[in-house]
């Protein structure tokens, strides 16, 4: 039903949050990640975060990339998802679209929200 670890929702959507918090239903909470291997830096680095930490652990599955612009970042992101397409995962083949995801921060606002970098990987000629 959600993630009480996601950011709030804004405005008149907490309903789900609020029924958790008064107790009047029933609460499951899961505590296994699926999405990443429980040793992934995604994983550790999350619960780093979650618990106010700041010393974050880099490396393959996890990287953190300067720039000085939002041009420039659109760029190092297309990049690196073009490369990432080509790599081959532990089945033997190549992750390709399909096994990329891209995330950012913001929707709509900014060089590098979501429908921009949408629109930017779009008019990736296909390889």
């Amino acid at each position: 039903m959600g993630d009480d670890n996601q950011l709030p929702s804004v405005g008149a959507g907490n309903i789900l949050r609020e029924l958790l918090l008064c107790g009047a239903v029933p609460v499951t909470k899961l505590n296994v990640a699926h999405r990443q291997a429980q040793t992934s830096r995604i994983n550790t680095n999350a619960h780093t975060i979650l618990n106010n930490g700041s010393s974050l652990i880099y490396g393959a599955d996890f990287q953190l990339v300067e720039t000085e612009t939002p041009e420039e970042a659109t760029e190092q992101i297309k990049e690196i998802y073009l490369s990432t397409t080509k790599q081959q995962g532990d089945s033997g083949k190549a992750y390709g679209v399909n096994g990329v995801q891209i995330l950012a921060p913001m929707r709509t606002k900014g060089k590098c929200c979501t429908e921009s970098l949408n629109k930017e990987i779009q008019e990736i000629p296909p390889f």
